[in-house]
């Protein structure tokens, strides 16, 4: 018979498994978000935080936005692993320019990738988020508020990348052979 050895804490200690520090790190995350926002419409005359329900619901929306970069980084990593591999990644027009240096990386290495860029007219998310809070007072989002946006497959083509445009579903499996 195999009996298992049983250690416990020594005093002061705690036993804290992978869940709860996850749980932890991600809280600790929140709150510091919370603070630097916090401050920053303290001291800054174009943020007013209405509520402290917007400010965790920013710090919130902080930290998810972390781990979805952190979810397309893992996407690309393992290109590296298998060449053979097609990566496709899908990702807002307005969200291009902000990354653009990354087709230079998928250039460079000769990625395999496919990357559907929505066509949502601007900036989407925070659109929706002045709909939302701001009672659609809208600056910055789209065409009609003051936002200019280049043309991607331009920037693409300007790299040595292959572009095409899909108009509709109809489109794309013939656009994609």
């Amino acid at each position: 018979m195999v009996t298992k050895r049983i250690q416990y804490p020594k005093d002061g200690e705690r036993n804290i498994n992978n869940s709860q520090r996850l749980f932890l790190v991600y809280i600790i995350c929140i709150l510091v978000d919370m603070t630097i926002l916090n401050i920053f419409a303290e001291f800054s005359h174009s943020v007013y935080v209405e509520s402290f329900s917007i400010t965790i619901f920013i710090a919130i929306f902080l930290q998810l936005f972390i781990v979805l970069t952190k979810y397309a980084e893992h996407k690309l990593s393992n290109f590296f692993g298998d060449k053979k591999k097609v990566i496709t990644v899908t990702i807002g027009d307005g969200s291009v320019p902000m990354n653009v240096q990354e087709l230079e990386t998928i250039k460079n290495y000769n990625v395999n990738a496919k990357i559907f860029v929505l066509n949502k007219n601007g900036y989407a998310l925070i659109k929706q988020t002045q709909e939302t809070w701001l009672n659609s007072n809208y600056a910055g989002v789209d065409k009609k508020s003051g936002l200019s946006l280049p043309d991607n497959c331009k920037i693409a083509d300007s790299y040595g990348l292959r572009t095409m445009v899909i108009n509709n579903h109809k489109d794309l499996n013939k656009k994609l052979k």
